[in-house]
C-alpha cells in the first residue's frame, strides 16, 4: 500500500529544499575566489567533499575517483592558505 499522499508531498519538498540549500552553499563555496573569503569557502566546502566521500565509498564506489580528487584539490588549497595566514 503506498503512503498516503500529504507524506508523499512533504517528503519530496523536504528532498527539494535540501538539494537546494545544499547547491546554495556549493555555488557560495566555488564562488568564493576573494583571497579574504578563502578559509570561508574551504569551511563550507568540506562537510559537502565528506558527504561525497560517504555517498560514493558506501553506495556507489565506481564513482569515487571524483570525490577522491576533489579531496586532494581541496587539500592542496587548504596547505597554501594555511601557509600564507599570520602566526596567530
Amino acid at each position: 500500500m503506498p503512503p498516503p499522499r500529504e507524506s508523499r508531498d512533504s517528503s519530496s519538498e523536504r528532498v527539494r529544499s535540501n538539494i537546494s540549500c545544499r547547491s546554495g552553499l556549493s555555488d557560495f563555496g566555488g564562488r568564493a575566489s576573494d583571497q579574504s573569503l578563502v578559509p570561508l569557502a574551504l569551511t563550507i566546502l568540506g562537510p559537502i567533499i565528506v558527504n561525497i566521500l560517504l555517498f560514493h565509498g558506501l553506495m556507489n564506489p565506481a564513482g569515487n575517483r571524483t570525490g577522491v580528487f576533489v579531496t586532494i584539490f581541496w587539500g592542496v588549497v587548504f596547505v597554501s592558505v594555511v601557509r600564507r595566514s599570520p602566526e596567530s
